[in-house]
């Protein structure tokens, strides 16, 4: 059984973790009561060394970002949305990737039209379709493709098990943003794919209050 020490002052919140053995590297599913703290485990069955894990995002941490992400969804909505509109969003996006050395892919669509598509140097047709399938992701729920991303991991799930969406046509992973109109509801999708997830979620966000004329540290997810 995994030896588990707590930390002062840490709560017992059930975080998932999944452990490998670094010398079988057989995978084993357990609970860790401890938050953002490595598990060690003694003997897997082939008497390798110890266990290491990845750890997930505690449940306090997604519902509290589930939380930030609808007030987001909520606040960003456009007046009214055209062509023009999507070019400046995209263009706007383009200039601040590029000034901050982001190889990105960008787009910015109505369902089943696209408006505006940038690749910027470094960028890969990974991050393409990468962008292609988060977009995906906004058109069948018409939620932030990294709410999608949460709520999955909230369950224990994945689209393919839980929504029997394959991989290669959804993502959910953070990084595409329903495109909102007042009055019509959500019309489309914005994406960036070339950071980490919660980068390319933050970075659309970050995009749309500057030009909607709102506040981005009101509305920004906590620093991870």
């Amino acid at each position: 059984m995994p030896m588990r020490r707590r930390l002062p002052g840490v709560a017992r919140f059930e975080v998932a973790v999944r452990m490998a053995c670094v010398a079988c590297r057989k995978t084993l599913d357990r609970r860790c009561a401890r938050i953002q703290v490595l598990v060690a485990a003694s003997g897997c069955r082939c008497n390798g060394p110890r266990f290491t894990s990845h750890l997930a995002l505690n449940s306090m941490d997604i519902a509290h970002d589930l939380q930030v992400i609808a007030a987001q969804e909520h606040a960003l909505v456009f007046p009214q949305f055209d062509a023009d509109r999507a070019w400046q969003v995209g263009a706007y996006l383009h200039e601040v990737a590029k000034a901050r050395g982001i190889a990105a892919a960008i787009d910015v669509r109505t369902f089943g039209q696209p408006l505006f598509f940038s690749l910027l140097n470094g960028a890969t047709p990974d991050n393409v379709d990468w962008a292609r399938r988060k977009g995906n992701t906004v058109a069948h729920f018409r939620r932030s493709s990294y709410a999608i991303g949460l709520k999955m991991q909230q369950a224990g799930s994945t689209l393919a098990d839980k929504h029997a969406l394959p991989n290669t046509e959804y993502a959910s992973h953070g990084g595409a943003f329903p495109l909102t109109v007042a009055g019509a509801g959500v019309i489309g999708s914005i994406t960036v794919s070339g950071l980490p997830q919660r980068a390319d979620h933050e970075l659309v966000v970050e995009a749309l209050c500057a030009h909607l004329g709102h506040d981005y540290s009101k509305l920004a997810l906590a620093k991870a």
